[in-house]
């Protein structure tokens, strides 16, 4: 599954209200990207945390109006795992915004986290890479 949330580029093959998203560079703090909503102007995004495997914390929108998304995946009992996306809006217009575009983000979130789990599921686990060897 972190191979394809880590990807900006693939966010709209989960995610309905996403036209495109690309990453400038390697996902790591710091790194920028450009995103287009359905129906909205491209706006840039920032990654501002990484935690390799579980967390994803990215920032977009103007300073009077700051969104941040903050996406984990947390290791459950019996080998599950939580998929979860908390967005967060501040700012002197956070109001504003959220009635502008909260509603519809909370209301496309869980189909979108549901299609990315049924897409993990059909996908095959990513297998080692050129320097490391299969145990037999």
């Amino acid at each position: 599954m972190w191979s394809i949330w880590a990807d900006p580029s693939r966010e709209h093959e989960y995610d309905e209200g996403i036209e495109w998203a690309r990453l400038d560079g390697p996902l790591t703090a710091g790194a920028k990207g450009q995103l287009k909503p359905r129906g909205a102007p491209k706006g840039a995004f920032t990654v501002l945390e990484v935690e390799p495997g579980r967390r994803i914390l990215t920032s977009a929108g103007p300073p009077v109006a700051k969104m941040q998304f903050d996406r984990r995946l947390d290791a459950l009992p019996g080998g599950n795992t939580r998929v979860s996306e908390q967005i967060t809006i501040s700012g002197p217009l956070a109001g504003l915004f959220g009635r502008l575009f909260g509603r519809s983000m909370a209301e496309r979130l869980p189909t979108a986290l549901t299609k990315l789990a049924e897409q993990a599921t059909r996908e095959p686990a990513p297998g080692p890479t050129a320097n490391e060897n299969p145990s037999p």
